[in-house]
C-alpha cells in the first residue's frame, strides 16, 4: 500500500524574490525544476513569490509540486482556492484530512469497475510484498541527474480564448485524451 501522511512535515516555505523582469517567472520555474524534492522529508511543494517593486506591475506566485501529490487539475484548483482567499480572507477554510492508504481512495461500490479496480490494487499489493522495492531519496537524486544530463527542459506557452479552451476540451473528450 501507499500510505499518505502529514506527520513531522517541515512547513512548506514562502520564498520571496524582487521580481526583475516580464520574463524572470520562466526563469525561476526552469531552476525551480532542477532542484529535487526530498520524497523522505517533505515538503514536496515550494512557493516562490516573485514580487514586483512597482504597484503597476504583476507579481507572479510559482507553486511547485511533486507529482507524487498533485497533478495539473489539483494544482489548478489549489491556485483557485488561494486567489478565492486573498481576494476575500474572510471566507472559512477547512483543512482537509489525507486518506490513510489508496484503499481509502478507491470506490468501495459492488460494481464490475470497482471489483477490477480492487483486484488489482490486491495483485500488485501481493508482487510487491513477495518483491519490495522502495525508492530511497539517493535514487530520486540519481534519476534526476540522469533526467538533466540528457534532457533539455522546455516549454511553450499559449494563451487561448474560451471558446478555443472549449474545442480543445471537447476534442480530447472525444478522442480519450485527459489534459491538466
Amino acid at each position: 500500500n501507499a500510505y499518505l501522511h502529514t506527520d513531522d512535515v517541515p512547513d512548506i516555505s514562502l520564498q520571496v524574490i524582487k521580481r526583475i523582469s516580464d520574463k524572470h517567472w520562466y526563469d525561476a520555474l526552469v531552476e525551480e525544476h532542477k532542484i529535487p524534492f526530498n520524497s523522505t522529508i517533505g515538503p514536496l511543494v515550494r512557493f516562490k513569490l516573485l514580487l514586483s517593486d512597482d504597484p503597476k506591475q504583476p507579481s507572479e506566485l510559482i507553486i511547485f509540486c511533486q507529482h507524487t501529490i498533485c497533478d495539473g487539475t489539483a494544482l489548478a484548483n489549489c491556485i483557485r482556492d488561494l486567489l478565492k482567499h486573498y481576494a476575500d480572507p474572510t471566507l472559512p477554510s477547512t483543512s482537509v484530512v489525507p486518506p490513510r492508504t489508496l484503499e481509502d481512495i478507491l470506490p468501495q461500490g459492488r460494481g464490475f469497475s470497482s471489483l477490477l479496480k480492487r483486484a488489482a490494487m490486491g495483485v500488485m499489493n501481493q508482487k510487491w510484498r513477495e518483491n519490495p522495492f522502495i525508492f530511497s531519496h539517493r535514487d530520486f537524486l540519481d534519476i534526476h541527474r540522469a533526467y538533466w544530463q540528457e534532457k533539455v527542459y522546455r516549454f511553450v506557452l499559449l494563451e487561448l480564448s474560451r471558446q478555443e479552451t472549449s474545442a480543445l476540451n471537447q476534442k480530447c473528450r472525444e478522442n480519450g485524451v485527459t489534459i491538466n
